[in-house]
């Protein structure tokens, strides 16, 4: 299971606003790895006045199954509605559900979506790579991935290389 250092820098940040900037990076950011089917083990975040991080440990390599539900019209319903509601789901009729309801029988859609593999795991497996190189931005990402800038202000990749020296790439042979 990969983790995940995001880091954001920016203009000050007024010290009152320092704390609820982070709770803030850290709830949207779980709210929408949980919203997209992922799990994690653990999240903290961190502020100073010129940036904001968060750190997700136990990131899961890919999403679950999801089942979805959708309640549609009753089954007395005019065939117009069934009809919108068939289009809206993509499904035929022998594929929904009829379930009891509080004022009679309703129409259920009823899909599984399969999971996938995450964007973090993607990017964690290209970044593993020898020869793929992604810029740092800031000492807690170079701290992160194991570099040190030194005395240069040369951006560096994952592996302490200057990113103005000439490096051999994939696909275009020098990268910038």
């Amino acid at each position: 299971m990969p983790d995940l250092l995001v880091e954001l820098l920016s203009e000050e940040i007024p010290a009152r606003m320092q704390s609820a900037a982070a709770a803030d990076l850290k709830r949207l950011v779980t709210d929408g790895l949980v919203a997209a089917g992922l799990t994690y083990a653990g999240a903290a975040a961190f502020a100073t006045p010129r940036r904001l991080a968060l750190s997700l440990e136990g990131l899961s390599a890919a999403s679950r199954d999801v089942r979805e539900e959708r309640k549609g019209p009753a089954v007395g319903a005019p065939q117009a509605a069934l009809d919108g509601f068939l289009r809206a789901t993509g499904l035929r009729e022998d594929q929904l559900e009829r379930r009891p309801g509080p004022k009679g029988e309703v129409w259920f859609a009823v899909t599984t979506r399969p999971g996938g593999e995450s964007d973090a795991a993607c990017t964690y497996r290209r970044w593993a790579q020898a020869d793929c190189r992604e810029p740092i931005a800031g000492p807690a990402a170079e701290r992160a991935a194991g570099v040190s800038a030194g005395n240069s202000n040369a951006p560096h990749d994952l592996r302490g290389h200057h990113r103005n020296r000439p490096h051999v790439g994939r696909e275009t042979g020098v990268l910038p």
